[in-house]
């Protein structure tokens, strides 16, 4: 359903680390998330995905309508949101970084 949708959006008050979020990313849909801590980790604003106030509803609104009426926008940002993935958090890259803090620890 990822690859279907333009946008995801998960205006939750409490995310610890966003899975869904990385899913939907990884398959080129633009996040649209609430400034909790999970999602300020894998998101730059603007960048590859959008982070908005977690209580400011208008502030929401905006953005997802900012992401539908832009289309070189939308294209740029669900570009980025799935390089992102691919270059931060494939399974290579997870493995590499896994066996690099094993490595230390020996």
């Amino acid at each position: 359903y990822y690859r279907n949708s333009d946008l995801f959006i998960i205006a939750s008050r409490y995310e610890p680390f966003g899975l869904t979020t990385m899913e939907a990313m990884a398959c080129g849909t633009i996040p649209i998330v609430s400034s909790v801590a999970g999602s300020r980790e894998i998101i730059v604003d603007g960048l590859n995905g959008f982070i908005v106030d977690t209580h400011d509803r208008k502030s929401l609104a905006r953005t997802i309508e900012k992401a539908l009426t832009d289309s070189t926008l939308r294209k740029k940002v669900a570009e980025n949101a799935a390089f992102t993935i691919k270059e931060h958090y494939s399974w290579d890259k997870t493995v590499d970084k896994f066996l690099a803090v094993y490595k230390k620890l020996l």
